[in-house]
């Protein structure tokens, strides 16, 4: 029956299939993949040194989340003095300003995103890590005007 299709190319279809899977579960081993395949531990000072940087990241969020805060804080309050003074040039300075805050929240939205992948790297070290880099950090940087939010209890991952 083969035979009388002469003519006909019969090579086998190649097609690639891609088998990725995501972990589920926590791993406890040193080795493991953060965010892109250059990012990889094989070895312990690798991964020690990757559970220090996710620290250092968590610590450096609540810096600038805290940073953020304050300038959101001195921008309202000086847009509500503006508001008295005078209304024309406040439209100006206000656009500015909500610009420049606009800009930074998207970035700091774009920071968390990226703090929560590498915790969904479910590798239980890079997580506590993260986690605890986090929990120090807000310690370090809160302001008393911050205490309010953290009392409130604004604890979404990614929206705080």
């Amino acid at each position: 029956d083969h035979q009388m299709h002469t003519g006909q190319d019969h090579q086998p279809q190649h097609t690639m299939v891609h088998h990725m899977s995501m972990d589920m579960v926590f791993t406890y081993g040193y080795e493991t993949t953060l965010l892109f395949e250059s990012w990889k531990t094989t070895t312990y000072m690798e991964y020690l040194f990757s559970i220090l940087f996710v620290f250092c990241l968590g610590v450096f969020r609540e810096k600038v989340k805290n940073n953020y805060a304050s300038t959101l804080g001195s921008f309202v309050e000086a847009a509500n003095k503006a508001t008295n003074v005078n209304s024309a040039t406040t439209n100006s300075n206000n656009s500015e300003g909500k610009m420049i805050l606009s800009i930074s929240y998207g970035l700091m939205y774009m920071y968390d995103f990226i703090l929560m992948l590498i915790g969904m790297s479910m590798n239980a070290g890079i997580f506590l890590s993260l986690c605890t880099g986090v929990t120090f950090g807000h310690y370090k940087y809160i302001r008393a005007h911050s205490m309010t939010d953290s009392l409130s209890l604004q604890a979404s991952g990614c929206h705080s």
